[in-house]
């Protein structure tokens, strides 16, 4: 199913989600969360089959059961992969609240970078774009902060 879902891009989904859940905000929630989840769920597996089975065979002769290996080996082998996941995710998400905004909302940046557009107000849309850049990198900031605290056994190349 996900591997179904995930060549369609969510943006073009967008008048589907406006004829559905009308202009508001439910609509660009479950775009954002359709358009974040086929990312996440795509590092998921691709991390986990990047684990090393000699892990999980040690873990085995030293008697884990499934929940130890999962719980031990396999979710932290798995974390530094997924950070990276949900950086991409974060970026994709606000392109996709813009980009549903361009297409029928009644407040927000995209639709305040629309209005400006309309009425040739440059300074309101590049005040938008930097709005949106700078949050977009504080948020970015703060995934590669607490990545940085959860992942701080893993090794890093400087």
């Amino acid at each position: 199913m996900i591997e179904a879902l995930r060549p369609i891009p969510a943006v073009a989904l967008i008048p589907f989600f406006i004829l559905w859940f009308g202009i508001g905000d439910t609509g660009k929630l479950i775009l954002t969360a359709l358009g974040g989840f086929t990312v996440m769920v795509v590092t998921t597996l691709e991390a986990i089959k990047h684990v090393s089975p000699i892990y999980i065979m040690a873990a085995r002769t030293l008697g884990a059961n499934r929940l130890t290996i999962y719980r031990t080996v396999i979710l932290p082998a798995i974390t530094p992969p997924l950070i990276g996941g949900v950086r991409v995710t974060v970026a994709l998400s606000f392109a996709l609240v813009i980009a549903a905004e361009f297409m029928g909302a009644q407040s927000g940046l995209g639709y305040m970078i629309m209005l400006a557009r309309r009425t040739l107000q440059t300074d309101a849309i590049l005040v938008g774009v930097i709005i949106i850049g700078i949050t977009s990198w504080i948020v970015d900031r703060m995934v590669r902060i607490i990545g940085n605290y959860l992942t701080r056994w893993a090794p890093r190349s400087e």
